[in-house]
């Protein structure tokens, strides 16, 4: 079977949709991650901030 061939199959476009679903699981992680941390940070500045009035 050569490459031309495999791009017609199931299994190929399977592994492309995976691909996909990944990358994208992945970037909203590391969005939702990135949130999270600058919620605490933020929260934790707030607090500093109001503990030192």
């Amino acid at each position: 079977m050569i490459l031309s061939d495999f791009k017609h199959t199931d299994i190929f476009q399977i592994l492309k949709v995976s691909k996909e679903l990944i990358i994208s699981i992945t970037t909203f992680t590391i969005k939702l991650s990135l949130f999270a941390f600058r919620l605490l940070a933020w929260t934790a500045k707030s607090t500093y901030n109001y503990v030192m009035k």
